[in-house]
């Protein structure tokens, strides 16, 4: 299993052309990969699928954290709604 902190740092040390810097904004490009050993694009290949990977996985578990708060936020507009109604309809029995 590719371990997500490593794999980044490793990937832009070994294969960057440029000393940007992803953190600080800079820009990164991709290794010429055809001046990478079969062995070497192998490895490449593999890290960045890893990183493909567990970036799908975060940005479903975002969408799926999104939509839970979506509906928490229905939930609550709903339930504010029938309070306030039967706030009113306390009130109009009352001044009957």
């Amino acid at each position: 299993m590719v371990r997500w902190p490593c794999c980044v740092g490793c990937v832009y040390e070994r294969y960057a052309d440029s000393t940007g810097n992803l953190e600080i904004g800079g820009l990164s490009t991709a290794p010429d990969l055809t001046k990478l050993s079969r062995a070497e694009l192998v490895e490449y290949l593999n890290v960045i699928a890893a990183l493909i990977k567990k970036t799908d996985l975060i940005v479903h578990r975002y969408q799926f954290f999104d939509l839970e708060c979506q509906a928490l936020s229905m939930v609550l507009k709903t339930r504010t709604r029938c309070s306030e109604q039967s706030r009113r309809d306390t009130l109009s029995n009352q001044t009957l």
